[in-house]
């Protein structure tokens, strides 16, 4: 059984007209990113992502005329196999930051399998996908005029 997170356009309102939109990202390997690294980010519009992806592969070649040896093929590998096991890491990081909301966690055999559970859920009203709040900033902050706080834990045999 596959694990999906699922991502909601940008605020519009009603979360059922937003779901439309909604991106299911499996969990895992990803072979097209593996086959085609450089490839599957511009399918994605993974902008930023593919420019690291050219520019490691641009610095392995000239590696690999420098050196002259099969190290940077074999070097090209593995990154290509750590490109596959993150890219949809990498594609849920350029949604957030585009400003969508992670609506959740749904699993299913299939990915129409997820999709039926995660709409079902959300029309019966048992999902509701939460707005993004802005993180705080200094969440854990000391309290400084409190006697008994050493940092942030009071000191010890205080009550």
């Amino acid at each position: 059984m596959a694990i999906y997170s699922v991502w909601m356009p940008p605020a519009a309102g009603d979360p059922l007209a937003e779901a439309e939109d909604a991106v299911f990202l499996k969990d895992g390997f990803s072979v097209w990113a593996f086959v085609v690294p450089l490839l599957w980010p511009l399918v994605h519009g993974l902008w930023l992502v593919f420019g690291l992806c050219l520019l490691v592969t641009i610095g392995l070649e000239l590696l690999a005329l420098a050196i002259g040896d099969a190290l940077p093929a074999v070097i090209g590998f593995f990154l290509s196999l750590l490109f596959a096991l993150e890219a949809n890491s990498l594609r849920a990081w350029t949604l957030g930051r585009r400003g969508w909301r992670d609506a959740g966690i749904v699993a299913g055999d299939s990915r129409g399998e997820a999709e039926h559970r995660f709409f079902t859920a959300l029309a019966s009203g048992d999902v509701q996908p939460v707005a993004v709040a802005a993180p705080r900033k200094n969440a854990a902050r000391p309290v400084a005029d409190n006697a008994d706080v050493l940092g942030l834990f009071p000191d010890p045999g205080r009550s």
